[in-house]
């Protein structure tokens, strides 16, 4: 059966967006006010890119349901924890 979207792998890229969004926003000014001024806020930038990665990833990757041996929802549940995990500790580092 084919798939139209897979939701697991978009949801896993878009976490994984987020992260390079976040850390590069925060390191790089400039990008920073580009997202600003592109979409009025920085949050709402990376909410645009992210959910375009969201997309892309889940339109590409529809007939996928394994990743490396892992599972497409498996991988999707240990790609948000990740990416919150490695979120957090970039704060911790970078304002601690």
């Amino acid at each position: 059966m084919m798939k139209r979207f897979n939701v697991y792998l978009g949801a896993a890229a878009g976490a994984w967006m987020l992260v390079i969004l976040v850390v590069t926003a925060e390191l790089v000014e400039p990008f920073k006010n580009l997202l600003k001024g592109l979409f009025g806020h920085h949050w709402i930038g990376k909410a645009v890119i992210m959910f375009l990665a969201f997309a892309i990833a889940g339109l590409s990757m529809r007939n996928k349901h394994s990743v490396a041996g892992v599972s497409d929802s498996r991988l999707a549940w240990y790609g948000v924890l990740a990416s919150l995990a490695a979120i957090l500790l970039f704060y911790l580092a970078e304002f601690f």
